[in-house]
């Protein structure tokens, strides 16, 4: 009931909440005709952001959002019943461990079906146009944050102090975000193309299925097409053939045959053919 109601709030201030990405190819969408006008790429995380967020602030900013949107458009619910769905949600969450059940006093309740939405909604209160520089553009992703600016800048402090704000990159030109990396060419266009952490770690974990496991062929065909989709969508035109022929190396590793991948490749139409 909360969540549903969170969605309503934040639809009816999506034009205020412009700083928000659903994924990384909503970014993408934003930043692919950029050239040079903005010169420095930085990224930055929270630093477990849910265990941080003052339930009582929260509380004040998530009704302030209510006020504004019921006062424009009535919910279904008045203030004070969902005054008291916001408490219950928030201050009620319970922990169950070696027999001893714990209360939570401190965050945002996670594993709650609302906790993305409420921290979203929270730092989007301090995301505005007085806050955000107008050299610079900043989209988050829950906890991950990127920011464009024309000039270098300092980690952003328009966030509550109590939330530790870390810079996550060390290379201006060419950072990781998300499942993206983004770079500049020699021109000065932005070019993007697929970054798998799990890539980073120092031992192989595995990524698919074997071919000859007890599973429908349609599986290991929609892990294909998916994959095929994926790159489609998250890569820059010089670097998808790139991606296809690791994708052939990888699913080679789990013995899918050839033919079968060569033909999903083949009749999938990519958008730089």
């Amino acid at each position: 009931m909360l969540l549903k109601n969170l969605t309503i709030i934040s639809d009816s201030l999506k034009n205020k909440q412009h700083s928000i990405i659903k994924n990384s190819y909503t970014l993408i969408t934003s930043i692919k005709n950029f050239k040079n006008q903005y010169q420095h790429i930085n990224t930055y995380d929270f630093k477990d952001l849910f265990n941080n967020i003052c339930i009582d602030d929260l509380n004040k900013v998530i009704l302030n959002l209510f006020n504004q949107v019921n006062s424009a458009h009535p919910l279904d619910f008045n203030k004070g019943q969902f005054k008291s769905l916001l408490n219950f949600v928030t201050n009620n969450c319970f922990l169950y461990q070696n027999n001893t059940i714990y209360k939570q006093i401190k965050g945002v309740p996670q594993g709650s079906p609302s906790s993305s939405q409420l921290a979203n909604m929270f730092l989007s209160n301090f995301e505005t146009v007085e806050n955000i520089e107008d050299n610079m553009l900043l989209y988050r992703y829950i906890d991950d944050i990127i920011i464009f600016s024309k000039n270098p800048i300092d980690t952003p402090s328009f966030y509550p102090n109590y939330l530790e704000l870390i810079k996550s990159n060390n290379n201006s030109n060419n950072i990781n975000f998300l499942d993206i990396n983004i770079y500049r060419n020699d021109n000065g266009d932005i070019i993007t193309d697929i970054y798998d952490k799990r890539n980073d770690y120092e031992f192989e974990i595995a990524k698919s299925q074997y071919f000859h496991s007890c599973l429908h062929r349609n599986v290991f065909r929609n892990i294909i097409v998916n994959q095929l989709i994926r790159i489609n969508r998250l890569c820059s035109n010089i670097n998808i053939n790139k991606q296809v022929e690791l994708l052939k190396k990888h699913l080679q590793k789990y013995n899918y045959p050839k033919i079968f991948v060569n033909n999903l490749i083949n009749r999938f139409k990519f958008h730089n053919s």
